[in-house]
C-alpha cells in the first residue's frame, strides 16, 4: 500500500499538485483510498480522455484527480514502474 500511495504522489506531483510533509502523505494515503481504482483495461482508459474528479483537501481546496487514479494502482501488476 505505502509504494501505491508513493506513485500516486509522484504522479500528482507531474500533474501539478505538491506532496512533502508527512501530513501532506496522509492525504495522498486518503485520495489513494477514496479515489483511485483498478482499471479492467488501463490502455483503453489512457486512450480515452479519462474524467477527473475533484477530491477536498483538509484547507477546503480542491485538487483535480486525473489518469493517476488508475496509473497508480497499476504499480502493484508493474514494479518497473517506479524502477
Amino acid at each position: 500500500g505505502r509504494d501505491v500511495s508513493r506513485y500516486l504522489r509522484l504522479l500528482l506531483r507531474k500533474e501539478g499538485a505538491d506532496f512533502h510533509t508527512s501530513a501532506e502523505f496522509e492525504v495522498v494515503r486518503t485520495i489513494k483510498e477514496r479515489a483511485c481504482y483498478l482499471s479492467i483495461n488501463p490502455q483503453k482508459d489512457e486512450a480515452l480522455e479519462t474524467e477527473k474528479v475533484q477530491y477536498t483537501l483538509p484547507d477546503g481546496s480542491t485538487l483535480d484527480v486525473g489518469p493517476a487514479r488508475f496509473r497508480a494502482p497499476e504499480l502493484l501488476f508493474q514494479p518497473d514502474l517506479v524502477g
